[in-house]
């Protein structure tokens, strides 16, 4: 695949990740700092980031750059969405950014590193298979 397409499937990826455990709770219910929240988003972040470092060919860190931009993403979108609904909600909006980018980054980053050791691993695997 092309870079591009590398790019668009990363940023998918973490749209997805930031999104499936945000969207489906209403605003009332929720809390970007709760600790169960918390914990979800950093494994969706680690697993989105890990499936891009070992399937693409993308620098660690865009894979985890491109992935909190996926978050930062779905997270406007969520913002969005229920400012439509409702003007008075996200009156602390910029903060909720703050908080995604804090959570997501990290996640990014340590997930595409972790998926380009295995994508490592998998490569010398190979090479000692193929030798006698």
């Amino acid at each position: 695949m092309t870079e591009k397409l590398w790019i668009a499937g990363t940023l998918l990826l973490g749209v997805l990740a930031g999104g499936l455990p945000l969207w489906p709770i209403a605003y009332e219910n929720l809390s970007l700092t709760s600790g169960g929240f918390v914990v979800t988003w950093i494994c969706t972040g680690v697993l989105a980031a890990g499936i891009a470092g070992r399937f693409s060919t993308l620098p660690r860190l865009s894979i985890g750059l491109f992935v909190a931009c996926g978050f930062v993403a779905a997270v406007l979108a969520r913002i969005i969405v229920d400012g439509m609904e409702d003007s008075t909600t996200h009156s602390y909006w910029p903060f909720e950014i703050v908080i995604t980018i804090i959570i997501s980054t990290p996640s990014g980053l340590i997930g595409g590193y972790l998926g380009r050791r295995l994508r490592e691993r998998a490569a010398q695997a190979g090479e000692e298979s193929d030798q006698p």
